[in-house]
């Protein structure tokens, strides 16, 4: 097995899944954090010579810093899943998270680029550029209000944590007069769908299954029956370190994937 720590920073995040991965998980296979070092460069070779990789990074839910006990998300071969597979409702059912009903009269269309490295992954644009020509693009097909939410940021934190460091709306309260949020991998997503606001996203996002990913059809979003068999699913694409070093996310990732 091949892990592929910060080396730059022993104290990162980034470490911490690798040392809890070392201990539990028991294939031959490269792991990543993010898209720190060169991790994009050896990922894409990979994927250009076939050979298996995994992911790992920020969860869909559980994100450090917010819950007591977080976990991190994980993805074979790509940046985010992208395909619904059948599992168990159980790991969702901890998140305590309830799905509400499809919010059919949101005025706005609320724009939430990702972060450079993202944007750049999935569309090889900076995010000023993508957000300039969505919302270019969005201006031909609606004429909603559009509004942009760019990621919080401070200059050490980001999302959640740095969205209360600044003082700034959380998502739940910016998306509540949302007719529909478009992004292109952003974890926004999974906020909006929840909260029944539908999503338009890029075909690499973990959304994709259950959104659509054409804006030009921006007033007609998809409305799916699907969301409970989705976040099951996404449920079982994420663990805490205690689950990577003692072998459950392992086994559980072997039984279910």
């Amino acid at each position: 097995m091949t892990l592929h720590y910060n080396i730059s920073n022993p104290n990162s995040k980034c470490n911490w899944v690798m040392d809890s991965l070392k201990n539990g998980w028991s294939d031959d296979s490269n792991h990543y954090w993010g898209f720190i070092q060169d991790n994009d460069r050896l990922i894409r070779n990979h994927q250009d010579q076939f050979e298996d990789f995994y992911f790992w990074d920020m969860p869909y839910y559980g994100r450090y810093g917010v819950v007591d006990e977080h976990y991190w998300r994980v993805s074979k071969n790509g940046i985010h899943p992208t395909k619904i597979i059948s599992r168990p409702t159980d790991r969702f059912e901890k998140w305590n998270v309830n799905i509400k009903g499809w919010y059919k009269q949101g005025e706005e269309i609320l724009v939430c680029p990702s972060s450079n490295t993202m944007s750049y992954w999935c569309t090889s644009q900076h995010e000023r550029v993508w957000t300039e020509q969505t919302i270019a693009e969005l201006s031909k097909h609606t004429d909603r209000p559009i509004r942009v939410r760019s990621k919080p940021r401070t200059g050490k934190t980001s999302g959640p944590i740095a969205q209360k460091e600044l003082g700034l709306p959380s998502v739940q309260e910016d998306i509540q007069n949302a007719f529909a949020v478009v992004t292109s991998v952003s974890l926004v997503a999974v906020e909006a769908i929840t909260n029944g606001v539908p999503v338009f996203c890029d075909s690499l996002s973990f959304a994709s299954p259950i959104s659509s990913t054409d804006i030009s059809s921006i007033n007609n979003p998809t409305y799916s029956d699907q969301r409970l068999k989705w976040l099951s699913h996404l449920a079982y694409c994420q663990f805490t370190e205690r689950e990577m070093s003692n072998g459950i996310a392992y086994e559980t990732w072997r039984t279910y994937a």
